[in-house]
């Protein structure tokens, strides 16, 4: 009978050779140093190694010639200019888009504001302004795109228009936020009035594209410059820098006031710093501000006795009750007729709503505000003039809301009466009142800020809580402007 086939081992298998079949292991394995792995079952194709073995290594790459490198490094330095040129034009077509945008769709809704007066911050991009942008850097440019896109993106109704304008709105961002850490790393860029005017646009835009932490990082770098540049009054006295000025006082202010008192930004300001805001604002030198000067000063006077209460004993509080009963009869008497007397009389009646209105707002954020650290008692009078407020608003805010001139100028005034209609007798309607007039809002606005107000405001009506710093247990800032004016800062 004839013997059965030799078979290969499997290793010789592998390797293409002749194998001499010999049992139980090959001899061309054993001399080789292989160990044979028989010819029973197929081995598996992993093995196991001593430590430190190794069964090949990489070829080494050859080192290129000195030519070769030269080569190399011109082509890798043309790509760069090829990419930065696009670049460049990516983001020379995206301002121009951004200033036809804001010509055709923000300023003519801006325009009804003049009807309250003369305002020098309501413009078109006009093509000078353009032609600007190619002298100024990225991050202050790329804000204002920013800020339209953002406008877009809260205006349309398609979700797949909203993703794709999304996407570009994060690219810009990030190039924002690159050209911004340039400009903080030099010398030069610390003292240029371009940061200070991009760091504020910047903070705009992000308050107004969705939810940001970051904007107290904003306001932190602001009150930083402003330190390392001598003071708010020494900002103040360059050229075009007001309006940066007055916008980063507001969002500090009014910020704090929507924060919880043991964590409110102007706790961090200097004595001399509360001085000098307190200083500018106590006089109204922009004709155009909605908010009166003195009810905007007893804002941060209610705000740094907030900051105050932590710091001191409860036996400490009885001067707190006294200094808040004081703030508190000041803003009621405060004189509309004669603060409007300075406004054009051809809207003599809008101006006397907005100044009631924030007369009512600013009367019951003292109240409610304070009673929250226990500097106002819980009484039955305070209680009864906060009702009394509350109802005025109420009745006043639809007037205001209903016209374009002033609708942009109540959002603060909203977010304080959603806080009282929490218990008030009217609260349910009241509170349907405020959602529709803040969602609405975000919408014509085209902005983030007071949609993220009424979802603030319904948490706290479904929480059962009845303080102001439980509303705002954490810091929230909601601004209904979304550009400030930057057509008078110094490029150099």
């Amino acid at each position: 009978m004839e013997g059965a086939p030799k078979r290969h081992c499997w290793e010789c298998l592998r390797r293409c050779l002749v194998c001499d079949s010999t049992r139980p292991v090959c001899r061309r394995c054993s001399q080789s140093g292989t160990e044979c792995p028989g010819y029973g079952e197929k081995p598996r194709r992993l093995k196991w190694l001593a430590p430190g073995r190794v069964t090949s290594h990489r070829r080494r790459p050859k080192r290129p010639t000195e030519t070769e490198a030269a080569v190399a490094e011109n082509e890798g330095t043309s790509q760069d200019l090829a990419l930065s040129r696009f670049k460049m034009r990516t983001n020379a077509c995206a301002i121009f888009e951004a200033a036809e945008y804001f010509n055709a769709c923000i300023h003519p809704e801006l325009l009804p504001m003049l009807g309250l007066g003369p305002n020098p911050e309501v413009y078109p991009i006009s093509s000078a302004l353009i032609q600007r942008a190619d002298s100024v850097p990225d991050h202050l440019t790329l804000s204002i795109v920013c800020m339209t896109l953002s406008h877009r993106i809260h205006r349309i109704r398609s979700d797949a228009d909203r993703r794709d304008l999304a996407k570009k709105l994060y690219r810009h961002r990030g190039d924002v936020l690159h050209s911004l850490n340039k400009d903080v790393g030099s010398e030069n860029g610390m003292k240029s009035d371009i940061l200070f005017a991009s760091i504020i646009s910047f903070l705009l835009a992000e308050i107004q594209s969705g939810p940001s932490p970051a904007w107290r990082c904003h306001l932190n770098g602001v009150r930083d410059l402003t330190r390392l540049r001598g003071g708010l009054h020494a900002i103040s006295e360059r050229k075009g820098m007001t309006p940066l000025i007055h916008c980063y006082v507001l969002a500090t202010v009014l910020g704090d006031t929507t924060s919880p008192s043991s964590d409110l930004a102007m706790a961090t300001w200097r004595p001399d710093e509360a001085k000098s805001v307190l200083d500018l604002f106590s006089v109204d030198t922009n004709p155009c501000r909605t908010l009166p000067s003195p009810l905007f000063v007893e804002i941060i006077k209610i705000n740094c006795l907030r900051a105050r209460v932590g710091k001191l004993n409860p036996v400490d509080r009885d001067d707190l009750t006294e200094e808040g009963y004081g703030i508190l009869a000041r803003i009621t008497q405060f004189c509309r007729q004669g603060w409007v007397a300075s406004k054009p009389t051809s809207s003599t009646a809008d101006w006397l709503v907005l100044c009631e209105i924030h007369e009512c707002a600013v009367a019951l954020y003292c109240i409610l505000s304070l009673q929250s650290v226990s500097v106002l008692p819980r009484t039955t009078d305070l209680k009864n003039f906060a009702r009394t407020c509350a109802t005025r608003l109420w009745q006043l805010l639809p007037q205001a809301l209903a016209s374009s001139m002033t609708r942009l100028s109540v959002l603060w005034p909203l977010v304080v009466l959603g806080v009282e209609a929490a218990e008030s007798v009217q609260g349910m309607a009241m509170q349907a009142f405020v959602r529709a007039a803040l969602l609405g809002m975000s919408h014509y606005v085209g902005s983030y800020a007071p949609r993220a107000a009424a979802a603030v405001l319904q948490r706290y009506w479904a929480s059962g809580k009845r303080r102001w710093d439980e509303c705002f247990d954490q810091p929230h800032l909601f601004l209904a402007q979304t550009a400030v004016d930057v057509s008078g800062i110094s490029i150099v």
